[in-house]
């Protein structure tokens, strides 16, 4: 079986591996192809999983929902390496907003979609995007979950790993909790293979 994943940094953050490659590792009899990358937008990783289901229309997917109002913008093609037998990183050149963090390194062009749409763009029609998107994965992914909470998560019937751990072990699995760095250490990775690996249905 193919495995499309997709996600932010939350997913590809590696030490040494992320939860894709260490779930790859427990289960060599399917192929997963790892679409996560760092600041990408939920609208963006929907257009991923929509290209790789054109192209591989019996896969299964698992989706990490990112968190809101981020912009990415694709300057390449995927290329696809492949690490192990059944584990390969597609990664794509993209350039990337996540408001509050600022735009970095952006083209004319993004400066001006910064401006227009975080800074000037209506809350409310932004938030309801968010869950519209938030929906559409929910219903085209085969599992979904997101790594922190949101108030637009609330009633969306979406797993959320801080609130399923509780505040304590959350704190306790991410890098640097006191200075909001809320990816996972080791410890936390390897857990979080072993909750996808249980929540995600193989058959």
């Amino acid at each position: 079986m193919d495995i499309g994943i997709f996600g932010c940094s939350f997913t590809e953050d590696l030490h040494p591996w992320n939860w894709p490659r260490y779930l790859s590792e427990r289960h060599k009899d399917h192929t997963f192809w790892d679409y996560s990358a760092a600041s990408s937008s939920l609208l963006w990783s929907i257009q991923q999983m929509n290209e790789f289901k054109q192209r591989k229309p019996n896969s299964k997917i698992i989706f990490q929902i990112t968190t809101p109002f981020r912009i990415t913008n694709s300057l390449s093609n995927n290329i696809e390496t492949k690490i192990t037998n059944n584990y390969y990183k597609c990664n794509r050149e993209y350039e990337s907003v996540t408001p509050g963090k600022g735009p970095h390194k952006l083209t004319q062009k993004m400066n001006k979609i910064f401006d227009d749409m975080v800074k000037n763009f209506p809350h409310e029609q932004r938030e309801l995007e968010y869950q519209i998107c938030v929906d559409y994965v929910k219903r085209y992914s085969d599992f979904c979950y997101a790594h922190r909470g949101s108030y637009l998560l609330k009633n969306q019937g979406v797993r959320v790993v801080q609130r399923w751990l509780g505040e304590t072990k959350f704190a306790e699995y991410c890098q640097d909790y006191e200075r909001s760095n809320f990816h996972f250490n080791e410890t936390g990775t390897k857990w979080l293979a072993e909750f996808v690996e249980e929540e995600f249905k193989w058959n």
